[in-house]
């Protein structure tokens, strides 16, 4: 390895279409990434700081109906549509009843992914 890796801010249309069909390449999927590791020219990896808001909903299992929990998701959505936020990432867990709504709702399945967080 002749060069460092670097991270690079992603400012094109053009730049942003080579970042997810390099990662298709590799077989993975990436979702509005805002950022590639270029070692020289080439696309290693990228990334997607802060550009989709993280929500952790919980959702009480007896006290709140699907008209409950949909109007809460849509709530969340249009403050965060007001907000100027492009985008929102709910993690369900396998176990939920969520996971045969969520892409009838129009969220996009990124597959299952062992979902790590660490105090800054």
């Amino acid at each position: 390895m002749s060069e460092f890796t670097q991270v690079v801010p992603i400012v094109s249309a053009e730049e942003y279409r080579a970042a997810v069909a390099a990662a298709a390449a590799d077989k993975h999927e990436l979702y509005a990434p805002t950022h590639t590791f270029k070692r020289g020219d080439e696309i290693v990896g990228a990334v997607s700081l802060a550009s989709c808001v993280l929500a952790m909903p919980w959702f009480h299992t007896e006290k709140m109906g699907r008209r409950d929990s949909f109007t809460v998701i849509n709530s969340m959505q249009n403050t965060l549509r007001m907000q100027k936020v492009g985008h929102v990432c709910i993690p369900v867990g396998p176990q939920s009843p969520f996971n045969k709504v969520m892409v009838p709702l129009g969220f996009t399945s990124l597959g299952y992914w062992n979902f790590h967080a660490c105090k800054l």
